[in-house]
């Protein structure tokens, strides 16, 4: 997390008690934050949850709380009378 905060504030490095948005960030950069974390780790978290966890170990404990995120069903590829469909 401290890595992503990092990265998505353009610091060299962030503590685990430093603010999201002391630091600079704002609900653009929080956005931008939430489709990294999600890429990374399947995390389901929110904006609000960046808005009432700040900081690295806040929004941590958020996520050790979070369930699990629901197993995507698999993608079937569908036909027509037989024909394989493209995309």
């Amino acid at each position: 997390l401290c890595g992503l905060f990092a990265e998505v504030l353009g610091l060299e490095r962030v503590g685990i008690d430093d603010s999201f948005f002391d630091l600079g960030g704002h609900s653009l950069l929080a956005t931008r934050l939430l489709t990294r974390l999600r890429s990374a780790t399947d995390a389901r978290t929110t904006l609000e949850d960046v808005f009432r966890a700040p900081t690295v170990a806040q929004l941590a404990q958020r996520l050790d709380r979070a369930p699990a995120p629901r197993a995507r069903p698999t993608l079937k590829r569908r036909t027509r009378a037989g024909v394989e469909l493209d995309g």
